[in-house]
């Protein structure tokens, strides 16, 4: 079954409404459209958030320079394509420059579904990067704002990362020992075993959990419970 596409149809003339239309339909596309030819339409068209934008060139009341100016108002992400009879290569490009996902001659429709297609997967990865972004700096305010000391190293122990509440535990700032071993905070109260057994465990991908002694930064010793 195919997922509807619900399109914002800039254009002043019912014939290239219709062309276009049956252009998607010809190429396995279910179009749900709302034709506008004026700003005011334009800006509630956008309220409903559509998938994508197709929009001629230039209207009587209307331009595809000032939808853009209004799609980048609104923050939207939203694909918008232009599809034009009249414009030049210099106006292709410069609506390119100004925002526009891609141009569409209408003498060569048959490029208009690949193009939506197109926009639409390039659209949802951005999203999906956006996302992943956000978790991320979401992940790290969380180790930042922990009341318990973290501290993160790569499978050779190299620090990659320890938070404010490990810097105040040890006494260290974090440019200190960034990208060094955590050797740095043994008291020598654990023999080599100890740590054997640390690190065979946590590489083995299972949970370690113990009680240790390290030595701040001034040498004063303090007991810890780990995991």
């Amino acid at each position: 079954m195919l997922s509807p596409i619900k399109i914002l149809l800039v254009e002043d003339s019912p014939h290239d409404e219709a062309l276009i239309i049956e252009e998607l339909r010809q190429s396995d596309m279910e179009p749900k459209w709302k034709r506008v030819e004026n700003e005011p339409d334009f800006l509630a068209g956008l309220a409903d958030k559509p998938d994508i934008i197709i929009s001629d060139f230039s209207l009587p009341q209307f331009s595809s320079w000032r939808a853009l100016e209004l799609l980048k108002e609104s923050k939207l992400d939203i694909p918008f394509i232009l599809v034009s009879g009249t414009i030049g290569e210099e106006f292709a490009v410069d609506s390119l420059k100004a925002g526009a996902t891609d141009y569409v001659l209408k003498e060569r429709l048959q490029r208009l579904a690949p193009a939506i297609r197109r926009a639409l997967n390039e659209a949802q990865e951005r999203r999906q990067r956006l996302s992943a972004e956000a978790g991320l700096r979401l992940q790290h305010s969380a180790l930042e704002a922990a009341a318990n000391g973290i501290l993160i190293t790569d499978r050779e122990g190299n620090i990659l990362f320890a938070n404010p509440a490990f810097c105040a535990m040890t006494g260290y700032r974090l440019e200190e020992f960034f990208g060094s071993n955590p050797r740095f905070l043994k008291s020598g109260k654990h023999d080599v075993r100890f740590y054997r057994k640390l690190w065979q465990t946590i590489l083995a991908g299972e949970v370690w959990r113990g009680e240790m002694i390290n030595r701040k930064k001034d040498g004063t010793p303090f007991q810890e419970e780990m995991t």
